[in-house]
């Protein structure tokens, strides 16, 4: 776990330069997740409507769908576009330096490293790192927030079901945890064997 957060932050480094476009990152993402939180709203309304037979709710139903699904792909473009922007100057950034560091090295390195694993610190690792970063700010907004705005809206709709949600929601943190440290130990074996691919 400290290693995991020692190399995140290492990443936020990279990230911090952008900064603005994070923010707008946010926002989009915000706005997704405030059309999540709506469309469970909306279909407690459909039930209802349903239910006491409700005419004058039929009619406005298409028009909140078509509005929803609007802002719902509105922020999720405008957070999806943003985050391959950073990824994008991410790339272009790390491969700046590993490539000035590469010009550094003793010729030794050269003598003992494959030409395969020296092209695959440039190109597939710093492509991996960067994937890494932006998908973890992306699913760090994006589904905290739809995670905060849905248990906020289970607060205020049914408060002893949210806190059973509490009670198995560490549990559950556990059972990701050892699955993303055993995704992180196989994607270190597969950018090793990519160096050795020529």
């Amino acid at each position: 776990m400290k290693k995991d957060l020692q190399v995140y932050r290492r990443l936020l480094r990279y990230l911090l330069p952008f900064w603005g476009l994070a923010i707008l990152v946010i926002v989009g993402f915000a706005i997704n997740a405030a059309t999540e939180v709506s469309v469970a709203k909306l279909l407690e309304k459909i039930i209802n409507a349903i239910q006491e037979r409700d005419q004058s709710f039929t009619t406005l139903f298409p028009l909140l769908v078509i509005a929803l699904m609007f802002f719902r792909g509105l922020g999720t473009f405008i957070g999806g576009y943003f985050t391959a922007v950073i990824s994008r100057n991410l790339v272009f950034n790390i491969r700046q330096e590993v490539f000035a560091k590469l010009l550094r090295l003793p010729a030794q390195y050269y003598l003992d490293n494959t030409s395969g694993h020296i092209t695959a610190k440039i190109m597939y690792n710093v492509e991996q790192l960067t994937a890494a970063s932006t998908e973890s700010l992306r699913t760090l907004v994006q589904q905290g927030l739809i995670t905060l705005g849905l248990l906020g809206y289970l607060l205020y709709t049914n408060w002893r079901l949210t806190l059973c949600i509490l009670v198995f929601g560490p549990l559950i943190g556990l059972l990701i945890r050892k699955a993303a440290k055993r995704m992180r130990r196989l994607s270190i074996q597969v950018q090793d064997t990519m160096g050795d691919v020529n």
